[in-house]
């Protein structure tokens, strides 16, 4: 199948969960533990790079008391804690980038990301057709796990696909609003490479620190803002996936700007009187929320079951 109309997905941690990573408020509490036991790894790697144990101890202690919902929520206020805080976010993530996760046979129902990758390749014989689908995504994740599947799962179905991984992810790019556990060395001009891996080191944090944005009030000069609201200009069907929906980060991505009226997501966890304020949200535009997985949604919702283009021309 190649996607024929602009598609745009706009991924948040639930998108991840399926593969191991945290939620959230998961990852909150966990920064929150490990910085506050000094017998934890991800408490020792980052006590190894700041050097400075009362620093560590002052964020974890006002993370912990500051009833935000998500680490990066707090450090937009508190940006004295930012340098410490973007190594507590990298050291905790990083064990969870388990490579065999991506294909485990346990989370095989429940795996997207490999439902997704059967409905893009389909019909596609050959990378160049693969690159044909019209789609973007737009993650608010620091995790790489959905680049690092489609990359394994190109390479291994076509076989000039990893040499040519530059020119594909321009053409199908994924987009991280809030930055990334570090660059892949085809995605780099050199700095801050660092392969899929759940090595815990100290070079490791440091890179994958140095690559997590914490966007404060502007974003005008945001270069993957500018990035994300050009694709949401140009989309046809946008699609939210395990999104939490809080209102700053959906007016950071101004869907006023777009044309777009088909909307569609996963609202997993959400209430009556939630899901009704979601709506009003979307006053004027066509939202059609379920409480599914997000394979249990895409395939009943049918947003990747399009007609291929090439079947009507062999048919004729």
């Amino acid at each position: 199948m190649i996607l024929g109309k602009n598609y745009v997905f706009i991924l948040g941690a639930g998108a991840s969960m399926d593969f191991g990573f945290p939620s959230g408020g998961r990852l909150f509490e966990q920064v929150v533990r490990d910085m506050l036991n000094r017998s934890t790894d991800q408490y020792k790697v980052v006590s190894e790079i700041v050097g400075d144990e009362k620093s560590i101890l002052d964020f974890a202690t006002a993370l912990s008391r500051s009833a935000q919902p998500s680490v990066d929520a707090f450090l937009e206020r508190r940006p004295e804690f930012l340098e410490v805080g973007k190594l507590a976010i990298a050291a905790c993530l990083i064990p969870y980038e388990n490579e065999s996760r991506l294909f485990d046979s346990i989370v095989k129902e429940q795996n997207w990301y490999e439902y997704l990758f059967q409905r893009l390749s389909s019909g596609a014989p050959d990378i160049e057709l693969f690159c044909e689908n019209q789609v973007t995504f737009i993650t608010y994740n620091y995790d790489r796990s959905l680049e690092q599947f489609l990359t394994l799962a190109m390479s291994n179905n076509y076989a000039d696909a990893y040499n040519q991984l530059p020119a594909i992810w321009k053409k199908i790019p994924i987009i991280h609003l809030h930055g990334a556990l570090g660059r892949f060395l085809y995605d780099s001009d050199g700095g801050n490479v660092r392969e899929y891996t759940s090595l815990l080191e100290r070079k490791a944090v440091e890179i994958a620190a140095a690559e997590i944005r914490i966007i404060h009030e502007t974003i005008d000069d945001e270069p993957q803002f500018l990035r994300a609201h050009a694709a949401l200009k140009a989309a046809e069907t946008v699609i939210f996936l395990g999104f939490g929906f809080h209102r700053k980060n959906l007016q950071r991505l101004r869907l006023e700007e777009t044309t777009c009226n088909s909307f569609f997501a996963t609202i997993i966890g959400m209430e009556g009187a939630e899901i009704n304020h979601l709506q009003s949200m979307f006053a004027g535009r066509s939202l059609s929320p379920a409480a599914l997985s997000i394979v249990q949604f895409l395939r009943t919702r049918g947003l990747l079951l399009e007609m291929p283009k090439s079947i009507f021309s062999k048919l004729s």
